[in-house]
């Protein structure tokens, strides 16, 4: 969206222009690290999990029909095995000016919400998928508080720009078709986070943190521009609003 890139613009001016003032006031100070890090944690994405149902049910519906015609009892069932789950890695280079240093980001982020669609009569199944595959583009100010020679804590908080793909994607046997489309959407999104720095010898740093996490996006168009709703006709919200946790490994420089 037009707005979203003209926010980012905006913010990344203005991290230019923080970089600048710190690199005058703390020019002493400077450190670079360039990190690399993999993320689990809690993302729960209900319209995903309630779409993926409601197709699930009306594919159930649809081969018990089928059934009936045949004078069989069908028996189709579908049943929500969606976890509120994301995970994903980035790659972050950090400048410090002291305490103070800022960082951007790039990650690739993927969570899923699935309904299998089964009957204890019949070895006809099919699973329902809706697929998230999220690439964040971020920047971040952070705040170093120093513990010991080797070790600290950092505080950040930031803004970044995501750009994400939604696919459904259902996997169908028997009397069950197989179907794939895919859906886009982009938004900005906000983000907070606290983690313990340890350096070993040769400046290798291992870290880990929790981070929140604000990003939802609910203007996912088809190729012909139709935007995804939701049964209740509203539009359907998916991203990466949660709270993760992280560790990771990289370099100071």
């Amino acid at each position: 969206m037009k707005g979203c890139k003209k926010v980012l613009l905006a913010t990344g001016m203005v991290i230019l222009m923080a970089a600048s003032s710190f690199a005058q006031e703390e020019a002493s100070g400077i450190n670079f690290q360039i990190l690399g890090q993999g993320a689990l944690g809690y993302a729960y994405n209900k319209d995903m999990a309630d779409l993926a149902k409601a197709i699930g049910d009306l594919d159930a519906a649809a081969a018990n029909t089928y059934a009936a015609g045949l004078g069989e009892i069908g028996g189709w069932g579908a049943k929500d095995k969606s976890i509120p789950a994301a995970f994903g890695a980035d790659i972050e280079p950090r400048l410090f000016f002291g305490n103070f240093g800022l960082g951007v980001s790039i990650g690739y982020h993927f969570a899923e919400a699935k309904t299998e669609v089964v009957s204890s009569r019949w070895t006809d199944e099919a699973t329902v998928k809706m697929q998230l595959f999220v690439l964040p583009i971020a920047g971040t100010f952070y705040y170093k508080t120093t513990l010991s020679d080797t070790s600290s804590l950092v505080f950040g908080a930031g803004v970044g720009y995501y750009t994400a793909k939604l696919k459904h994607k259902t996997d169908g046997k028997g009397v069950f078709g197989n179907i794939s489309e895919t859906f886009k959407a982009d938004g900005i999104g906000y983000h907070a986070k606290i983690e313990y720095d340890y350096i070993m010898d040769g400046n290798i740093v291992l870290f880990g943190g929790i981070l929140g996490r604000y990003a939802e996006i609910d203007e996912y168009e088809a190729s012909d521009g139709t935007i995804v709703k939701n049964i209740d006709s509203s539009n359907l919200s998916a991203g990466l609003t949660g709270v993760s946790f992280y560790i990771g490994a990289g370099l100071s420089l």
